[in-house]
């Protein structure tokens, strides 16, 4: 039984390095940086600005269809409440990164909440015209918590 787990583990391991390896993100130039930021910061501001204020729909208008359908109002109140409870007023934020994936365009972001000093956030962004949000990440030890 315990080296079936064991195994089971390393396999899981094993896999997850390899799907690892495969994913190539390539750091984009400043001038690249610079155009996808350009809508990029907005967009990222209107979530968060949404998220403090509590409006749904502008939290989603600037998600792609399947991303808006996914994040639904019930999931959006719970991440405000979490923002709110363990990472407390939003305060400042800077770009750790801007990277494209492949498929899409990834800002890597350092935000500082009063009682998060770095809360880890990654928003995707399709490369359509317009960009739309496709996915949000956030990752702290705060929030973890």
């Amino acid at each position: 039984m315990k080296k079936t787990l064991y195994f089971s583990i390393g396999l899981l391991l094993a896999a997850s390095l390899l799907v690892g390896c495969g994913t190539k993100e390539r750091v984009l130039s400043t001038e690249e940086q610079a155009t996808v930021l350009a809508y990029a910061d907005p967009m990222t501001d209107d979530l968060f600005t949404a998220l403090a204020s509590g409006s749904y729909s502008d939290f989603v208008k600037d998600m792609e269809e399947e991303m808006a359908d996914a994040s639904t109002e019930v999931s959006f109140n719970s991440l405000r409440d979490l923002l709110s409870t363990k990472a407390g007023t939003y305060i400042s934020r800077s770009v750790k990164s801007v990277v494209d994936t492949g498929e899409y365009y990834a800002v890597n972001y350092a935000f500082v909440y009063e009682k998060s000093p770095e809360v880890t956030v990654r928003v995707v962004f399709t490369k359509t015209d317009p960009p739309k949000v496709t996915g949000l990440w956030l990752n702290s030890p705060e929030l973890a918590k």
